[in-house]
């Protein structure tokens, strides 16, 4: 048996990428490197925020991103990801109106809030819209609430990766060296947003472990001793 330990910290601020084959950390980085993450495989299109950060996000039925204002915010639902990445549950849902071709953006403006500190403090929060999938590359405009001046941001697939990876900082710009080639990491070490529904809706940061989507399944069984497991004793 091999043992790994993974150095999460007090505040639990970084991420870490893991490799079973190899017993070792592949990379790391802060939580708060990024804000959101686009699909890098062929036929998947969705966008994800950043869980680790407490991000959630309305969707509001303008297309004009000057007209929409804090106060589009008022009695709308917050959507929260998820730390499973189900695509059921995707935060910004289906941004684009068919997979006919390339995506056509339904250019609706989403509220992003960009989560929390380690402290429980606000890290802000944008408008942003979807544009047009071209020539396999994403195209995100934003601004910041009170700020007229708009950002847009071009996101190319990498078919090494699991997911591309963008910040709203700074105007707005592609974030690399967050995870490894994706036929390399299994596991990734970080903080995620989990939902309770009893006895009350309830959002919650948890620290654990995620799989790569595109290579690793889990099988969980509580029955069997850690010391005298068998393939055998997992159904197919």
């Amino acid at each position: 048996g091999q043992t790994a330990v993974i150095p999460m910290g007090p505040n639990y601020t970084g991420q870490y990428f893991f490799s079973l084959a190899t017993n070792q950390i592949l990379s790391s980085n802060s939580r708060f490197a990024y804000d959101l993450m686009f699909d890098c495989d062929a036929d998947h299109f969705h966008i994800w925020l950043n869980t680790a950060k407490f991000m959630s996000v309305i969707r509001t039925t303008k297309t004009d991103l000057n007209s929409v204002t804090i106060q589009d915010t008022t009695g709308q639902p917050w959507y929260f990801e998820t730390g499973d990445y189900n695509v059921d549950s995707n935060a910004i849902g289906q941004w684009y109106q068919s997979l006919t071709g390339q995506p056509a953006s339904k250019g609706l403006v989403y509220v992003v809030s960009l989560g929390v500190d380690t402290d429980g403090n606000p890290l802000g929060t944008v408008k942003m819209q979807v544009n047009n999938f071209t020539g396999s590359e994403y195209s995100v405009t934003f601004e910041d609430f009170g700020n007229t001046q708009q950002h847009t941001i071009t996101i190319p697939k990498d078919a090494n990766h699991v997911y591309r990876y963008i910040t709203f900082d700074n105007g707005g710009s592609v974030v690399d060296g967050i995870e490894p080639d994706k036929t390399l990491w299994d596991l990734c070490f970080t903080h995620y947003t989990v939902i309770f529904y009893e006895p009350y809706y309830l959002p919650y940061q948890v620290t654990g472990v995620l799989t790569n989507p595109t290579k690793v399944t889990v099988y969980v069984d509580s029955s069997v001793n850690y010391d005298s497991v068998r393939i055998s004793d997992f159904a197919e």
